[in-house]
């Protein structure tokens, strides 16, 4: 059977079994009112309607002497553990993206000095660790990694590293960003505003 992703406060989790479900509901992890979807549903609908057998089971007396001892995995899941998409989160990428952007800093403070060499090995490394960086950010997001190419194309890196900074984890199958990705959304579009206004002043004082 196919697992089932849910919205509680409408961020999506998951995808989970039937009976990490159930023990999430027994929990208060999630509601009988909460949306849920898997693959062959149309759309999105409320747990009561999609899965009226997990409220009954929810319900039941959950001590039974005749079943077999829970895992330690399947217990962590059923708490609703995230990154199940594996990568890196928004706060780790923004934490990274940082650190990579003192290297920058100290990269062109060595360039000055004309310390060629030693230049040269930090941008190497630099560069690495921030493909790296995207690659693994792109994966939790849910979307191909190897579009992390893309951040050496102008234009197109724009839309990378907007993709990074606000989109939640597994954002490319539920196609919404949720609260705080609207947040940096609307931050990501003013900023960007600005540069092509600063751009456009320059361009016209230079003239």
């Amino acid at each position: 059977m196919n697992p089932y992703f849910v919205a509680p406060n409408g961020q999506q989790q998951g995808p989970y079994s039937l009976k990490q479900l159930e023990d999430m509901m027994r929990s208060g992890h999630i509601k009988d009112s909460d949306l849920c979807w898997r693959e062959g549903m149309r759309d999105w609908q409320s747990i009561s309607t999609a899965i009226p057998s997990l409220l009954v089971t929810a319900n039941s007396d959950p001590l039974n002497p005749y079943a077999p001892p829970t895992s330690p995995w399947e217990t962590a899941a059923s708490r609703g553990v995230r990154n199940y998409y594996g990568g890196i989160g928004r706060l780790a990428y923004f934490g990274i993206s940082f650190v990579l952007g003192i290297a920058n800093a100290f990269l062109a403070t060595m360039t000055q000095n004309q310390d060629a060499m030693a230049g040269f090995v930090i941008l190497i490394l630099v560069v690495v660790a921030s493909v790296v960086t995207v690659f693994q950010r792109l994966k939790n997001i849910g979307m191909n990694p190897w579009w992390c190419l893309l951040m050496f194309i102008p234009i197109a890196n724009l839309f990378i590293g907007f993709r990074c900074l606000a989109c939640q984890e597994g954002y490319a199958n539920i196609g919404r960003l949720d609260t705080a990705g609207k947040i940096i959304a609307w931050i990501f579009g003013l900023l960007l505003l600005l540069m092509v206004f600063a751009i456009g002043v320059t361009l016209v004082a230079a003239k």
